[in-house]
């Protein structure tokens, strides 16, 4: 289980990385001259520099959960509920490997 948890949360980690890259890539201009034309180009480059904020905040709490939880793995703490320190269910772990709390404390 934890070989699998392992892997899943390397991905994932991965594939934020590369979510947050892309959000600044040079390609984001393209967003911004198609926003310009439905608004005034001022209103557009606010629009995106908000979108963009806020997907590269919920980006890196993300990642921090799943740096919090790969330190869990490397403590020996990994898939304890932090409250009540009973074992977390596979099956929760397998869809969020980065859980800290057991279902009923979730």
């Amino acid at each position: 289980m934890q070989d699998q948890a392992r892997r899943q949360l390397a991905a994932r980690e991965t594939q934020i990385r590369a979510q947050m890259e892309a959000l600044l890539a040079p390609d984001a201009e393209l967003t911004t001259a198609a926003l310009a034309r439905c608004l005034g180009e001022s209103e557009a480059i606010i629009v995106e520099q908000q979108t963009a904020g806020t997907a590269h905040t919920a980006l890196q709490e993300e990642l921090e959960q799943v740096q919090r939880a790969q330190q869990r793995m490397a403590q020996g703490r990994y898939g304890v509920c932090e409250v009540c320190g009973t074992a977390i269910p596979e099956d929760r772990l397998e869809v969020r490997p980065w859980s800290t709390r057991c279902v009923q404390h979730g």
